[in-house]
Formats: C-alpha cells, structure tokens, sequence
C-alpha cells in the first residue's frame, strides 16, 4: 500500500475496479472466470491488476506506446541495397513509380509486424521498434548474378529482400503473406538469441541450428498467413501451376524433405541442408498443432496458438545459437511447462511430436483405468449384518478395457455382481461392494483389480470397517402404531 506522497514520487495512477479474470485470456486456466476487486495500478511504462483483498497481481503488461515504422525500396542492382526509396510510413514517395509488389511488400510487413506485436508485445523484429525495410525487384546476390527466384533476410543490413521471379518456378515473392513472414521471422530469430556482449546472433545458420532456424521460419510465416493448409509458399511458386506448393508441413516428403531425424541429409551445401532438413522440425510442428501418429508414435494436437506460443518462449529464454533438434527439445518442454504449469497433456504433446519425428522419447503411457473411490471406509457395521457402497470402474483410454478378476484380501469384504467384464473406451460400470463383519473392532482389507492396462495392470482400493456385537437390551419392535382410536377409548399393542 503506497502513500499519495509515494504515488506521486513514482508518478503511479490506480484506480479502484471491479475486474472478470475472463478478460485477460492468460489468467483463466489458473483463475478461471470470477469478478474480483482488484486495484488497476499505472507504474512509468507498465499497467497492473492487483487483488484488493490479498495483494495478488491478477495480471499485467507493457503500456508503452509503439509506432509501426516501414521502408519499402527498389532496386534492380542487388549488390547495391536499399535502393530507392519508394513507400515509408507516411505514404508512397511522391514522383517514384511505385507498383503492386511494392505495395504488397509494405502491407506484408504490415500484417508481420501486427502479429508478433498483438501475439508477443515484440516491436519490430528486434523488439525495440526497427524499420522494417524491403527492396522489391532485387533478387538476391548469388555471387555472379542477381538472381530473382529467391527472398532473403540480410542481417548485417537488417532488411529483406525480394526477387521477382522468373514466371515459371516463381512468382514475386513479395506478394505471398507465408514468404514475407517466413523472411521477417529470420529477423526475430536473429535478436532473439544473443552472444554473451548482448550483440544479435539469432541460431547459427548451418547444420541442425540452421536448419531449425528454418523451422522457426516456416512455422511461424504460417501462422501469420492465417490460413488452414500447411504449405509454403504457395502463393509464389510455380505461377502456371495451381494448388502446389515449394514446401508441405503436414507431408515433407511430399516436397522431397526428410520428416523424421533418421533421415537427416548430412551432405550438401549447408544452404541446401538447411532448407531440407527443416522438414523435420516441420512435421514436429505440425503434429504438435493438428496431432496424427507418425513413425507409430501418436500425438495429440494442442493448436497452432498454444504450440505458438511454446516455440516462441522456447526461442526467446531456452534456445542457444548452436542448438540442435535435441537441444530444442527439452527448451520447448521447459517452455511448455512455464506456459502452461500441470497442463500433462499438452507437455505429453511436445513430448510425444519430438519422439514422432524420432527425436527423444515419447511421453510415457498413462493408465487408462479410473477407479473411484481409491478406498472405502464403511464405518460400524453390527456383527450379523453388512453394509453396501458403490465402486466405479471406467476406461478413459483408446481401447477396450478388460478387467480380468477383482479378488479381495480379506473375507469381510467383497464385491457382488461381476467380477469380470469389458469395458468400452469412455465407458464405465458400477460395482456394489460389500463388508460383513466376521468380528469385533476394526478390519481392513484390499480389493485387487486385475484388468489388460499396459501402465497399470492391478489397482488396489483400501478397505476399512468396523464390527461390533449386538447391544444387552433388546427391544422390539423399533417402533409402534395404535392406529385410529375414538376420544375416550383405547388401544393397546405388546412391547
């Protein structure tokens, strides 16, 4: 709690609100929907939601105010970039010549920036708000020519740039969202992991780091293109061709891409290795959004937002400049896990699309029997008598559930019915169990159930109860009724 004096030494402004956790989308898988009275709290660049009550922050993030700021530049000379200025943010340029590629380019960048902005509050590329600068019809420097059927990031100019094509493999690359994505996710990877002075490094482009690099590439262009395939690039390629694609995310064979480590192309120019081997780190993507069974492992899928977000963190906090698929590995799981804490299905996930793609184990199997009660205390039970409670078996697997016998350790106790039976996934059964004291005082006992559980073939349920003998006094009956009886006469009954 701070002074008005303290509040206006830190230049702090709050508010009083009633706040629904439902609004912050972060917070509801660990507060759920509730209205809380919470404290809204402006402190220099940053905004809080603090609990009223008990001084808990709810939820909290960067109000600084930001500015999108492009460039888009031609040239048809590649070894001479930027080029000429023909849109900034303000507009075209008055007097250029500027043309539709020039155009999508910018809005491209646009949309690019919209994205990591809103998704990751990352500002530009570099996270503090650089220019993002195209040159259309440049083609890349290729060491003889200017060759047009390429796009690239250039890191040391901080700026991409497009080829136009040669109207039969490609198009303009400028003009496909997934390309321009695919480019400007070079640039977050290049600042979003560092060398030890805090200079840009990004993962090194060779081998595994690059070919993960252009995992990161891929993935993440299509995320920003929105749509529901996985392809890439398929807005450029091969223009005469309709419904191909240069490269398949769900089927990377399919573009002649390795899908799993054990195919992994160690011979090459290390550009081509990198583009190939992302297939790999491709179909773990893809498997950890939509799910599937590759190489006889399954995966569930999670979705393209959550697995989104893992990769991000992952690159932001875990990945190093030299990490490898393996590498990658336990940085994504690590993020998963900071994500979405005691979230087992969606760690499983990560888990289980690394091993698919033959990378690490998958997550070990969870036992598909559910037994409930895990014990049962049926509480004092005379001698002569017996009391009753229900037990439930049901399957939560994939398969049928086969409970083979269920056997109890002591004769008190016991089940009625079947004791042996099928069950279908998501189904269940209910069991009647038993305890009739052989004796005085208290008595326990296990009940054994024997089912085809891979993880969990036996499940124990603990037995307790108490006998106790008959009362000296014994009155019958419990209870009376005399009936209707006329005012002025009587009933009688024998006790």
């Amino acid at each position: 709690h701070l002074s008005i004096r303290r509040q206006r030494q830190m230049c702090i402004r709050d508010r009083l609100l009633v706040v629904n956790t439902g609004s912050f989308p972060d917070v509801v898988p660990k507060l759920g929907e509730k209205n809380v009275l919470s404290w809204r709290i402006e402190l220099q660049a940053w905004v809080y939601f603090v609990n009223a009550r008990d001084g808990s922050i709810i939820f909290t993030y960067d109000n600084t105010q930001t500015a999108l700021k492009r460039e888009t530049y031609y040239t048809k000379n590649c070894r001479a970039l930027p080029g000429t200025l023909w849109i900034s943010e303000e507009g075209p340029v008055p007097g250029q010549p500027v043309d539709d590629i020039a155009r999508s380019a910018h809005r491209h960048a646009g949309l690019v920036y919209d994205f990591y902005f809103s998704r990751f509050s990352l500002d530009s590329f570099d996270g503090l708000g650089r220019t993002i600068m195209s040159t259309v019809h440049s083609g890349i420097n290729n060491g003889f020519t200017c060759d047009q059927n390429n796009a690239a990031f250039y890191p040391t100019l901080c700026l991409i740039a497009y080829g136009d094509g040669d109207g039969i493999r490609f198009g303009p690359f400028a003009q496909a969202v997934d390309v321009v994505g695919h480019e400007l996710t070079h640039g977050v990877v290049y600042f979003a992991i560092t060398w030890s002075d805090g200079s840009p490094r990004g993962l090194d482009y060779r081998d595994e780091p690059g070919a993960l690099n252009e995992s990161y590439a891929d993935f993440f262009g299509n995320l920003i293109e929105g749509k529901d395939t996985w392809l890439v690039g398929e807005d450029c390629y091969t223009p005469p061709v309709s419904g191909d694609a240069l490269r398949y995310m769900d089927d990377p064979a399919k573009g002649d891409q390795p899908d799993h480590y054990s195919k992994y192309i160690s011979t090459g120019t290390q550009g081509y290795k990198v583009h190939m081997n992302s297939g790999i780190m491709n179909k773990c993507a893809y498997l950890m959004c939509e799910g599937g069974t590759h190489y006889g492992v399954t995966v569930k899928g999670i979705g393209r937002e959550a697995a989104g977000k893992i990769w991000y963190r992952a690159l932001k906090y875990h990945l190093q400049g030299d990490s490898t698929f393996k590498g990658a590995r336990p940085g994504m799981l690590q993020a998963c896990q900071e994500l979405f804490p005691n979230d087992m299905q969606k760690y499983a996930t990560v888990q289980n699309a690394f091993a698919a793609v033959g990378v690490g184990e998958p997550a070990p199997a969870a036992p598909y029997i559910v037994v409930e009660p895990t014990s049962i205390d049926f509480g004092t039970v005379l001698l002569g008598q017996a009391a009753e409670r229900t037990l439930t078996v049901g399957n939560s697997g994939s398969a049928d559930l086969v409970v083979s016998a269920i056997r109890s350790s002591n004769a008190a106790f016991s089940v009625l019915g079947d004791t042996a039976f099928q069950l279908a996934p998501g189904t269940s059964k209910a069991l009647s169990a038993k305890f009739s004291p052989t004796a005085v005082g208290q008595q326990q006992g296990d009940l054994t159930i024997e089912s085809n559980d891979s993880v969990k073939p036996t499940f124990t349920v603990a037995l307790s109860g108490s006998g106790v003998g008959m009362p000296n006094i014994v009155v019958e009956p419990a209870s009376i009724d005399f009936g209707t009886v006329l005012l002025g006469q009587a009933a009688e009954r024998t006790l």
